[in-house]
């Protein structure tokens, strides 16, 4: 696997690839090492085994590639979950990590901030928003 982690979109691609085959412990470990500190591999296996969709078709897009430690894409498509069929649509952020390409993973982040605000926390959401959004760079 080592080999493709030199070109983001192939990263981005073998984790979309990983996921929809639901082979999610290789999928982990496409992750930045920042990333894995907020999450375990057994947390990211079973944040995604409760997810029952399955892709039916997918694709890769590069939405800013301009600067050296990052790169963006969205990934969207159609999906089918208990015989409906949807789009969808999420955005990833790959870091240069000695020149291999990891994605920055912040679904730990986004899942403690709903569960905050869903309780009435707002100051603790927004604190986390924060971290999201300004400091993702330390991912």
């Amino acid at each position: 696997m080592n080999n493709i982690l030199v070109q983001p979109k192939k990263v981005i691609e073998k984790y979309s690839n990983l996921i929809a085959e639901k082979k999610y412990e290789e999928a982990y470990y496409l992750l930045s090492s920042r990333s894995k500190t907020t999450v375990t591999e057994d947390e990211f296996v079973k944040a995604h085994t409760n997810d029952s969709a399955s892709i039916i078709s997918n694709h890769i897009i590069a939405i800013d590639c301009a600067t050296p430690m990052y790169k963006r894409f969205k990934w969207e498509g159609e999906q089918v979950q208990n015989g409906l069929k949807s789009k969808f649509r999420d955005y990833f952020t790959l870091i240069n990590e000695n020149d291999n390409w990891k994605i920055i993973w912040t679904s730990n982040l986004e899942n403690q901030a709903n569960e905050d605000y869903d309780k009435g926390f707002y100051n603790e959401t927004i604190k986390i928003g924060s971290i999201k959004h300004f400091q993702s760079a330390a991912f």
